[in-house]
């Protein structure tokens, strides 16, 4: 719902929207190809547990074309922890990156670090856009900013 929500800020047509939600839906199934309960540890990763993790990108592109035929989608589980600078697991930089993968990632890094994990508790929003910053993410990143700013209003509403 966060992908779709900062595609629809950013402007992306409905085609496009529509390849960001269902490529959100896919875009772990990669790690269907690793060990069950390799996540799990509460420990490092040794360096071959690292570059199996990353694998699953390539791993869920290639199950997602299998399964779907839809190589637009695949492209986009593949892409989805690349980064501006070239810091992703499949080296890719700038606009290399198709922009529905960018999103679908600075979703998933906002959902990992605010959520609970067996190495450390969740972070609150304001510590979690800090740990964003640290990355190379661009227009995406205030984006994510005015979304959460929005829901955090919406939530203070309530009250």
């Amino acid at each position: 719902a966060l992908a779709v929500a900062l595609a629809r800020r950013l402007g992306f047509d409905s085609q496009s929207l529509a390849c960001v939600a269902e490529a959100a839906l896919w875009h772990d199934i990669g790690k269907l190809a690793f060990a069950p309960g390799l996540l799990a540890q509460a420990r490092s990763l040794t360096d071959e547990e690292r570059r199996c993790v990353q694998d699953h990108a390539h791993w869920g592109r290639t199950l997602v074309a299998s399964l779907t035929g839809d190589r637009r989608i695949a492209v986009l589980v593949a892409q989805h922890h690349e980064r501006r600078d070239g810091s992703g697991y499949l080296g890719l930089k700038g606009e290399q990156i198709q922009p529905e993968a960018r999103v679908i990632g600075i979703a998933e890094v906002w959902d990992a670090l605010t959520s609970a994990q067996l190495y450390r508790p969740a972070l609150d929003a304001k510590r979690a856009l800090e740990v964003i910053h640290l990355e190379a993410w661009g227009e995406e990143l205030a984006v994510l900013e005015e979304e959460v700013a929005g829901r955090a209003g919406k939530l203070t509403h309530r009250r």
